[in-house]
């Protein structure tokens, strides 16, 4: 129902205002806005996924293999974590921000343009969107999209090499090394952050000097990257002599260039991802390069199933406490 935003700092700069919504402050633009896309942003449809893999058998009789495997692997319907909280800001959802307010609790709006009473369409109606003046109280919240770059879907390259050997009938080992890389990874930069000025009893919005009229600009933004190498080692034991064993190892390290706030499975919109640099600077990721929150070095997984004595010839009533688990 084009209830979307963009936020174009350019414009900002040369004062240049949206003509669909005229209250709407310098650089908010949305669509019906010439060069604003229909969905806030343009998609990719080069999105190429090609997996390939392959099972040698070394010797012939079944006993040794090396098996390989290699892909591009994208992500899916990830823009609705930056999306959807547009249609609780205004002009779609009418609110008003307060920063240490002037007035009285009792009458919080005194010196301020209400928006209310808000008016929505009849419950089961379409969508009815803002009229053109509608209201804008400063300073106003923004999520929006990066206007330089069309989305760039997540894309994790995998690949993996296994050497694999049978003893007997019951046992077999396997050495893998398994590694991956992945580029665009979502992150909402925070274009409008508040900067600390020592002894300074301000809030937090009057300490936004990047775009004064705004609160949180919020854009999503695909420039994280991750990588992981592992070796994992198995030992997998078939059921023989009443014991089935299967037992893991894996050492690994997986690096990324998350802010420390991020998370490597879920951005929040809510709460954007601020990094140690603002997002101006250049190479503002490198105090955010290190291991992932998740990494871990040393692990040891093992499970088995052991069918202990049926205690035949045993009293029944041992037979029935202890025997056969």
């Amino acid at each position: 129902y084009g209830r979307i935003e963009e936020f174009i700092p350019s414009a900002y700069a040369a004062g240049q205002k949206s003509q669909v919504y005229t209250n709407a402050p310098p650089g908010l633009f949305f669509p019906g806005d010439a060069g604003i896309p229909k969905a806030g942003t343009t998609g990719d449809y080069n999105d190429f996924a090609p997996r390939a893999g392959f099972a040698y058998d070394v010797t012939g009789k079944g006993r040794t293999s090396i098996r390989g495997g290699v892909g591009m692997f994208y992500n899916t319907r990830v823009t609705g974590n930056i999306n959807n909280p547009v249609v609780d800001l205004n002009p779609f959802a009418e609110s008003v921000a307060f920063t240490a307010p002037q007035a009285p609790f009792s009458n919080p709006l005194q010196g301020t343009v209400s928006p209310f009473p808000a008016t929505f369409p009849a419950p089961g109606s379409k969508f009815a969107p803002p009229p053109a003046n509608a209201a804008f109280t400063a300073p106003t919240v923004t999520y929006t999209f990066s206007p330089n770059q069309k989305f760039l879907v997540p894309v994790t390259y995998s690949w993996n090499l296994a050497l694999e050997h049978q003893f007997g009938w019951d046992l077999m080992t396997r050495a893998a090394y398994v590694g991956s890389h992945a580029i665009h990874q979502v992150e909402e930069q925070e274009l409008n952050p508040s900067y600390y000025i020592p002894g300074s009893s301000l809030g937090p919005d009057q300490r936004r000097l990047m775009f004064p009229g705004y609160s949180e600009i919020a854009m999503a933004a695909e420039d994280l990257n991750m990588s992981y190498n592992a070796l994992q080692l198995s030992l997998k034991k078939r059921m023989s002599s009443k014991l089935s064993v299967d037992a893991n190892y894996t050492f690994a390290k997986s690096l990324d260039d998350f802010p420390s706030s991020a998370n490597a499975t879920f951005s929040n919109a809510a709460t954007p991802d601020n990094s140690a640099l603002p997002w101006f600077s250049p190479n503002r990721h490198s105090f955010d390069d290190g291991p992932s929150n998740f990494n871990i070095t040393h692990r040891f997984v093992a499970s088995y199933v052991y069918d202990l004595p049926r205690l035949t010839g045993r009293p029944g009533w041992l037979r029935a406490v202890a025997g056969g688990w």
